[in-house]
């Protein structure tokens, strides 16, 4: 946010000082006027004319950059604000060059102006830019002094050093306090030499300053690959004598310096009593990779206290060594609650099929472990883990069992479905239940037949619902309909009824011709559960070809419950993106003339409010009339107007102003009088 404002604020001032120095094109007087209004700018002032001009100078690219960067720079020696100053100096921050660096030096010892002036050579990419800085610094007072010292630190001078150097040992803290930083930021040899003579006889006001850049010095050296030199410094600023965050930061130079050399220092840190470098020394560890870290911290794991264990565990997990399964498995035995929950979630990420056991144990117990113990289930790897599962679910306790059904359908095994199959038709209801939720995710086409057998053998409504989920969501997502449609058709004729109607009820997911033939000729059937199976199914239909069957129905039907499936079906039919703008309007003119219930013919508005056509909102018009359908008819009267662009200008009035006569609603209203206004207004 800060350098998006910068750059719009430096753009402003930018074009300010165009209008300033240079004529301003005759065509654009406007923008002319804000470049002489600008030099008079203060702070508090409107700032639309900064806006306009900042668009202006945002564009400027090549030659006309260069332009405006001239003209800026001269708005800095002239009798300008200093808020217009301000503004220039933040512009040349982003644009300027090393052409405009004699102007910006002429401020750097301005008191008022000295701070933004800087801020701009900081930031302008040029040799001249430093050099202005560094000749300013011995005549600068004491605060430009800083500011500048600050500066030359950011931009990593070298040349500076020679002046910087003697700064950090004189009298004056805050400037010492600057140049301490300033050398953190420089480094090399000088600075690091400059930094170890001056800290240990550093006040209390510079040595912690004194303290962070000579550990950045020492960050500089490892980024370099000097681990050594490095090592060294680090191990220099870990010293008891040292604050506890100085000793943390050097802790982690020693460990990113040393790798594995660093263990014995780390497990010495981690058996101790200082918590706080424990917690430190944890998180450090795991910058430590190879074989035998991972071996030192699971030797070291049963001598630390359970919270230290906990977070030992969890960088294990992180790790990713499977060499600490053995030592996370035992972890998992403890009688501490976060040592268990942390092993059990590291064996989710380390485990493999010889956990199964215990996670099926946890998972099956209900304890408080047991959701843990699940997601560590469905997520554990291992390339026989699967294999292993599917072995396991075939035998065994009923609860383990439920369990490892659960997780393959979580994992997503399709070899599973075979195993599932079986499971579905076992004694224990929940394992019934958990083979067909998992059965529904990943049964196939090739599975149709068995799933079809067990709509038809369902033991129960329970066990009938289930699994008639399962067939319509195969019916619905399998890519070869017939697959899913021919065993149903084949068993349909000898299913028992309540199994009849459910696999009705599944063609209807599946859809085309073979499936809408079936269920056509049981809306007909002598039994009312078939025929209310079949009508559903219909109303259900996932293409366009059950229409004309359900506009029938709805007309013909004797019983109020088909005729309100069958319409609503056809209306939703109608809808369909395949189904073209012509077609729709005449199933919905079909659709409102069978309709006898307001809700009916609202439904069949709301899907006319979707046509972009003048036919329809033709169509709409009536129902304005009605006073149960008003609101419903006003709003898709106004949505096809806003479709059609101005297209059919005459009924689009006529229509706006029947709105407007019978519609309450203020938004519809509003956009209703706008759509009459663009119409060409009311009649008269």
């Amino acid at each position: 946010m800060g350098c998006c404002r910068r750059w719009v604020v430096g753009l402003t001032v930018a074009c300010i000082v165009l209008a300033a120095v240079v004529p301003v094109r005759a065509a654009d007087p406007t923008l002319g006027q804000d470049l002489k209004d600008l030099p008079k700018y203060k702070f508090g002032q409107s700032r639309e004319h900064l806006t306009r001009i900042a668009n202006a100078v945002r564009d400027a690219k090549g030659a006309a950059r260069t332009r405006l960067c001239t003209q800026l720079a001269a708005v800095l020696g002239s009798n300008a604000t200093p808020d217009a100053k301000r503004f220039v100096c933040r512009q040349l921050s982003i644009v300027g060059t090393a052409k405009e660096v004699p102007a910006l030096t002429a401020l750097l010892l301005d008191k008022e102006l000295s701070d933004i002036a800087r801020y701009a050579l900081e930031r302008i990419p040029d040799e001249a830019a430093l050099k202005a800085m560094r000749d300013a610094l011995p005549k600068a007072e004491p605060h430009e002094k800083i500011g500048i010292i600050n500066s030359l630190g950011m931009r990593q001078d070298k040349a500076v050093l020679p002046a910087i150097l003697p700064l950090l040992k004189g009298k004056d803290v805050p400037i010492a306090i600057a140049a301490a930083s300033a050398l953190g930021k420089i480094g090399g040899p000088e600075a690091l030499k400059a930094l170890a003579e001056v800290r240990g006889r550093a006040g209390d006001k510079l040595k912690p300053v004194v303290s962070d850049a000579y550990l950045l010095c020492a960050d500089r050296l490892l980024a370099q690959k000097n681990n050594t030199q490095a090592a060294a410094i680090y191990q220099e600023m870990f010293k008891p004598t040292e604050p506890k965050h100085v000793q943390m930061a050097a802790l982690r130079g020693i460990v990113a310096a040393g790798g594995e050399k660093t263990l014995p220092l780390l497990t010495e840190i981690l058996t101790g009593n200082d918590a706080g470098m424990q917690a430190a020394a944890l998180r450090f560890v795991r910058e430590v990779s190879g074989p035998e870290t991972t071996k030192a911290l699971t030797g070291l794991l049963p001598k630390l206290p359970p919270a230290s264990q906990a977070m030992l565990l969890d960088d294990l997990a992180t790790r990713g060594d499977a060499s600490a399964l053995p030592t996370v498995v035992a972890a998992a035995k403890s009688n501490d609650e976060a040592v268990k929950k942390a092993a059990v979630k590291a064996i989710g990420k380390l485990g493999d099929a010889s956990t199964l056991p215990m996670l099926t144990a946890l998972a099956s117990g209900g304890g408080p472990l047991a959701d843990q113990a699940r997601a560590c289930l469905d997520t554990l790897p291992g390339a026989n883990v699967n294999a292993a599962m599917i072995g396991l679910a075939e035998q065994g306790n009923t609860n383990v069992r439920k369990e490892l059904i659960r997780s393959l359908g979580a994992r997503g095994v399709a070899k599973a479905v075979p195993v599932l199959l079986k499971a579905a038709g076992d004694a224990d209801s929940g394992v019934r239940s958990e083979s067909m939720k998992a059965l529904e995710v990943l049964a196939d086409e090739k599975s149709a037949p068995a799933i079809v057998n067990l709509v038809v053998k369902a033991k129960d409504d329970g066990d009938l619902a289930a699994a008639e989920k399962v067939l319509g969501t195969l019916a619905g997502r399998a890519e070869n309909k017939d697959a899913v449609v021919t065993p149903i058709l084949s068993a349909v004729g000898g299913a028992p009824t309540k199994a009849k109607c459910a696999l009705i009820r599944s063609l209807g997911r599946a859809s085309g011709a073979k499936a809408l033939g079936a269920v056509a000729k049981a809306v007909r059937d002598s039994d009312e559960g078939v025929q209310d199976a079949a009508i559903r199914s219909l109303a259900g239909w996932a293409d366009a070809g059950a229409a004309p069957q359900l506009l029938n129905i709805a007309k013909t039907s004797r019983k109020t419950t088909h005729q309100v499936l069958a319409l609503r079906g056809y209306i939703r039919i109608a809808g369909l993106k395949e189904v073209s703008a012509a077609k729709k309007l005449q199933m919905y003119m079909y659709a409102m003339a069978a309709a006898k219930r307001p809700d009916e013919k609202k439904q069949v508005l709301g899907g006319l409010g979707n046509v972009k056509s003048i036919d329809a909102l033709r169509m709409v018009v009536p129902a304005l009339a009605e006073k149960a359908l008003q609101r419903e008819a006003a709003a898709a009267a106004v949505k096809i107007a806003k479709n059609l662009g101005g297209h059919g200008k005459e009924t689009i009035r006529a229509a706006m102003q029947k709105v407007l006569e019978v519609s309450k609603d203020k938004r519809i209203r509003k956009d209703a009088g706008d759509l009459l206004k663009k119409a060409g207004g009311p009649k008269k």
